[in-house]
Parts: structure tokens; C-alpha cells; sequence
């Protein structure tokens, strides 16, 4: 049957050839439009590794009015002094929020560079040699002894303290936390990184003197829900900004955190008014990631991109569907005759559909090699971590092109062979059920 199949093809292939050039060009456009898609819906919907759906952000700040009078009455007073004051008023309320009945931890950080915010803080590593690289880091800072590694609930990696040890660990300036890809780009082969010493400009690694010393690893978080970049370090906070103070809250399970939030803003309670800092609204840390997603336009050039591919795949369908339909329907005759000679209907379906299958492929595996020469000179869609090739270990399979391309033309392969099938099925079917003499007769 196969080599009737091959020789059936031979014999049309001037008939084929514009069917075969258009699945080429839709397996091209196909690719262009589905890969960022795929790549962007990952990234959107990728584990983030720390408890955020029992979390709550209380946005504060400080009171303007009473910071300005207190620097009047103050004069000669520095600024350190009110920021103590600050931080004093903020320990106290972080402590009244402990004991509410729904709350399990709670933490405050005074930073404009926290987790999932507006804005990043960021850095670079450089490694000399022939394994050498320039690593692009996020980091965050927290405040000591105030239950952040418990309230976040970040996963600490074997041989690393529990995040209750981490909370009432005391940290020197230079101890930093860092997250598995990063240790295992920094220590490639080093089972526990713990106590291990690093420098961030240095030709080697060493355990013995360097910049910053590994107090702990933690599993990949996510710096932004928008972006994939495991490179993350947590530090001690080196100052206190109160202008962007926040708490956040982990509630304790089964609380519903819409009608804590909704009832926090409509009743805000009185035992957490503050002289010098105050608290402007209660919302679920999802929503606050999504604010900041918006802010930044991700949310809408992902819509943008959804539209345009699923009006693209719509007009592939209706184009695909519709040329192999009609040209199906053209070997009425050639059915008609295949019925006569006694050919099942089963047979008949399993050959036209056969021919589709292998044209879509071979067409399929000439448009991914003309993209693949395309993509090997431009780079895939990827996501933030545009240099994640100069990093020891790719961040995952979007930055690792030998996985990215295959797993995303294998998808490419199923819509086609799913659309061409579609368009063949339904006149396959009706000629495999044709009388041979009406066929004859119409032909």
C-alpha cells in the first residue's frame, strides 16, 4: 500500500507542489507565530516557588505630615533618628498583626526592590577563564529575626537551614542566600554549597576568602511573575527606605484572602494606626503581580499575541482545511474505480489520508530546517534572560536551544497534521461510501 501511496503522489505531484510550497510557508509562519506564545504562557503560568497564594500585601508608607513636623520640631536631629523611630513603629505593628486569629506569619521590609515589585535591583558576576562567564543577578533584601523566610515560604534545598532557623539566624553583611541554578552555576559539582565563599570579580571560585559567603540555597524563585531568572541572591537589608514600606502576610490556610482584604479596606483596623507610618490598602500578593504585570504591558502584548495567533490559526484551518478538502474531492473518479476493483472503505480512507500525512511531513521537516537556519542566526523566543547562553547552567528549556526547537515543531507538527487530517477526513469519508457506478457515471 505504501508504495501505491509514494507512486499515487509521484503522479500528482504537479497537482500537490502548491499544496506542498503552502504547508511549507504556514509550517514558517506557524512557528513565528506559536513559539512566543508558548514561551510567554510558560513563563505567566511557571511555578514561583514560595507560598504566594495564602499571601497578602499591606502597602504602608510614612506619614508626610508627621515626618515633616517631627523634622521641624527637630532641627538639629539627623534623619537616622526618624527612620529608627520609623522602624520601631514598624516592628510594633508587624507584632499586633501576628496575633490577628487569621494570620499565620507576617514580615515588613522597607525596600523598593522587593519581591515581585515595581521595581529590581540588580547585578553582575564575573567568572574568568575558559569556563568563564558574566552572570546577570536579581537580588532582595530582608530584614532580619522578622519571620520573611517563613512568611514567604521559600523551599531551602537539603543541607540548608529550615526556614524557622533562617528567621532567627543572625546574618554578617556579606552572608547571602542563593537559589539552585545559581549555585549550580557558581559551584558547578559542590553537593552543599553551604559555608562555601564567592567573589564576584574574581578569575576562580574559592572556599576560603571572597566576597560574600553562602548561608543557605533555596529553590528557583521567580525575581518578577513576568520573567524567568532563577538567579537570585537574598541578602540582609543594608537600609531602610520607608517610603516603600510594605508587609506582607501569610494568612493561615482555608482563610479566604478576598473577604480579608475587603473587609481590611472597608473596616481598617484601629489597632495598627501609626504616628509615623500608616497602611493604605490590604491586597492578595497575585493581584499586586498582576498590577505590576499590567504596568509594564505584559499582560496586554500577551493578549496581542494570543489574537494574532488564534485569528492566524483560524484562517490556517479554514485555508488548509479548505485546499486539501477540495482536492480530495477531485479523485471521486479515482475512488469510484478503486471500489470497483473491491478496495474496502477502509482502505480507501487510510490512503487518502496516508498521502496528507506524509506531505504534511516532509513539507513540515523543510519548513523547520529553512526556520532552523533562521533561528540559529536570530536566537527562539525566549524569555528575559536574553544572554542565558553565557550562563554554566541554561536557565530551562526555553534557553536550551536543542530542547526549545524540537518540543515546539513537534507542536507545530500536531496543528498541521491535525488540520490537514481534518480537511481530507470528511471527503474521504463520503467517497469511501460512493457507488462505483455513480462515481463513473459523474466523472
Amino acid at each position: 500500500m505504501f508504495r501505491i501511496i509514494c507512486k499515487n503522489l509521484w503522479a500528482r505531484r504537479k497537482r500537490n507542489i502548491w499544496l506542498f510550497l503552502e504547508l511549507i510557508v504556514v509550517t514558517i509562519v506557524t512557528w513565528v507565530v506559536i513559539d512566543p506564545v508558548i514561551v510567554n504562557y510558560y513563563v505567566l503560568h511557571n511555578e514561583l516557588n514560595f507560598d504566594v497564594d495564602r499571601l497578602v500585601l499591606l502597602e504602608g508608607q510614612t506619614n508626610g505630615e508627621t515626618g515633616k513636623r517631627w523634622q521641624e520640631e527637630n532641627p538639629d536631629a539627623e534623619s537616622q533618628v526618624l527612620d529608627s523611630l520609623c522602624n520601631l513603629e514598624a516592628q510594633n505593628t508587624v507584632a499586633t498583626i501576628r496575633t490577628w486569629s487569621e494570620v499565620e506569619h507576617a514580615t515588613y521590609c522597607a525596600t523598593y526592590g522587593f519581591l515581585n515589585g515595581n521595581a529590581s535591583l540588580m547585578g553582575t558576576m564575573t567568572k574568568a577563564g575558559d569556563d568563564g562567564f558574566v552572570m546577570w543577578y536579581k537580588w532582595i533584601e530582608f530584614p532580619q529575626n522578622a519571620e520573611f523566610f517563613q512568611t514567604y515560604g521559600f523551599r531551602p534545598l537539603p543541607g540548608s537551614p529550615s526556614l524557622a532557623e533562617l528567621d532567627n539566624m543572625h546574618f554578617e553583611e556579606n552572608d547571602k542566600i542563593i537559589t539552585r541554578t545559581m549555585a549550580n552555576a557558581l559551584l558547578p559539582g559542590v553537593e552543599n554549597p553551604v559555608g562555601k565563599r564567592l567573589s564576584e570579580m574574581d578569575t576562580i571560585w574559592n572556599n576560603v576568602n571572597g566576597d560574600f559567603r553562602v548561608a543557605a540555597v533555596i529553590e528557583d524563585i521567580r525575581y518578577r511573575s513576568t520573567t524567568n531568572e532563577p538567579y537570585v541572591f537574598v541578602k540582609p537589608e543594608e537600609g531602610k527606605d520607608f517610603g516603600y514600606l510594605h508587609y506582607v502576610v501569610r494568612m493561615k490556610e482555608g482563610v479566604d484572602l478576598d473577604d480579608f482584604c475587603a473587609n481590611f479596606n472597608n473596616h481598617p483596623p484601629k489597632d495598627i494606626d501609626g504616628y509615623y507610618l500608616t497602611i493604605n490598602r490590604a491586597m492578595k500578593y497575585r493581584d499586586q503581580m498582576d498590577e505590576v504585570a499590567e504596568s509594564m504591558g505584559v499582560y496586554s502584548e500577551m493578549k496581542l499575541k494570543v489574537i494574532v495567533a488564534v485569528l492566524f490559526l483560524i484562517n490556517l484551518c479554514l485555508g488548509v482545511i479548505g485546499a486539501f478538502y477540495l482536492q480530495t474531492r477531485q479523485r471521486r473518479e479515482e475512488a469510484g474505480i478503486m471500489r470497483s476493483f473491491g478496495a474496502r472503505r477502509g482502505r480507501i480512507m487510510a490512503m487518502l489520508m496516508t498521502e496528507g500525512w506524509i506531505l504534511t511531513t516532509v513539507a513540515w521537516v523543510i519548513g523547520c530546517g529553512i526556520y532552523l537556519l533562521w533561528a540559529l542566526h536570530e536566537g527562539l523566543s525566549t524569555t528575559v534572560n536574553e544572554n542565558a547562553e553565557m550562563y554554566a547552567v541554561p536557565v530551562d528549556w526555553t534557553h536550551r536551544f536543542w530542547v526549545h526547537f524540537p518540543f515546539v515543531s513537534l507542536i507545530v507538527y500536531g496543528i498541521l497534521i491535525l488540520v490537514v487530517l481534518v480537511g481530507i477526513l470528511a471527503p474521504a469519508y463520503r467517497m469511501s461510501r460512493i457507488n462505483p457506478v455513480d462515481a463513473l457515471h459523474e466523472d
